[in-house]
């Protein structure tokens, strides 16, 4: 196994003991069939937006880019920004036209490019 496999077992891990331990005074009084007090919600509550804090900040660790990335990326913008350009400055072909003595006849007009 690799390294970024290993972190993505590990931030799958971190998310299923968050919930679990989120969700686990809820399910134990679900269980026991008692209704379940305030304070529990309360805590339960607190522990998910705790968690979800945790969680965002391990993601943004795990799956941030790499300086090596963002370079990547940045030099392959530039090179398509550039070849649009290139091909946008590019002027068409030259036109060859054959002149016809005769004004009643059209011009036949030939491109190249």
């Amino acid at each position: 196994m690799n390294s970024t496999e290993l972190q993505y077992r590990a931030f799958l891990a971190v998310v299923i003991a968050a919930t679990l331990v989120a969700l686990a005074p809820i399910a134990v009084a679900g269980i026991r069939g008692e209704a379940l007090p305030a304070g529990l919600i309360d805590i339960a509550d607190k522990s998910v937006v705790a968690f979800a804090g945790l969680l965002g900040a391990i993601g943004a660790l795990l799956f941030r880019q790499s300086t090596a990335d963002q370079s990547r990326a940045e030099t392959l913008s530039k090179t398509v920004d550039l070849a649009r350009d290139t091909l946008a400055a590019t002027p068409p072909g030259p036109v060859k036209a054959t002149i016809v003595n005769d004004p009643d006849q059209p011009v036949p007009v030939e491109e190249t490019r």
